[in-house]
C-alpha cells in the first residue's frame, strides 16, 4: 500500500498544516492532502490517524478518521470537518478534545516532532468507536481488521 501527500516521508510538515498559534504565525490548521493506492481488492473501508509520538505528555492524536468508504482514494487538503470528506467518513475527537484535524503545535524548544500519518485498509465497512477513543483503544479496535497499511511522517518544530 502507498500513501502520498503534499510532503514526502521525513520532510518538514508544510506550515499550513501547523495549528493556528505556532510561533511562525503561518499555521492555518489545514488538514493535509492524502492519496492512497495499492490496497487489497477486498478492502471494505479505510481509517486514517495522525499521531505525534514525541509529544511531551505521550502520544498525541492529531487526526482520526474512520469509516472512509472503500471507493475513496484521497482526502482533499482542508477537507476536515467539511462536506468534502467522503460520504460516511467519521472524524473522531483528536487529543485537542474536538473532532477533526488538529495541526502540529509542539511546545517551543522541544525539538523536532514527527507527525506520523497512517492509512489502514480494513476488512469491515464501519467501526463503532467512542468519539474520545484513546490510542490504545483504537489499536485494540483495529486488531484483526487491518488488511494493509501505509504511513508517512512529517517533521515539525518551533
Amino acid at each position: 500500500m502507498i500513501l502520498e501527500s503534499t510532503f514526502n516521508d521525513g520532510d518538514r510538515l508544510p506550515e499550513q498544516h501547523a495549528n493556528i498559534g505556532v510561533r511562525s504565525g503561518l499555521g492555518q490548521n489545514i488538514s493535509p492532502f492524502l492519496k492512497w493506492s495499492g490496497f487489497p481488492d477486498n478492502t471494505s473501508s479505510f481509517a486514517v490517524i495522525m499521531v505525534d509520538y514525541q509529544a511531551v505528555s505521550g502520544p498525541f492524536i492529531h487526526w482520526l478518521v474512520v469509516n472512509i468508504p472503500a471507493d475513496a482514494r484521497e482526502l482533499e487538503a482542508g477537507a476536515s470537518l467539511t462536506d468534502r470528506m467522503p460520504p460516511g467518513a467519521l472524524e473522531l475527537n483528536s487529543d485537542y478534545g474536538r473532532p477533526g484535524y488538529g495541526g502540529a503545535r509542539p511546545p517551543a524548544g522541544t525539538g523536532e516532532h514527527g507527525y506520523k500519518t497512517t492509512i489502514y485498509a480494513l476488512n469491515v465497512d464501519r467501526m463503532s468507536l467512542d468519539p474520545d477513543v484513546t490510542l490504545p483503544g483504537l489499536e485494540a479496535a483495529l486488531a484483526g481488521k487491518v488488511l494493509s497499511s501505509a504511513e508517512l511522517t512529517g517533521a515539525y518544530s518551533q
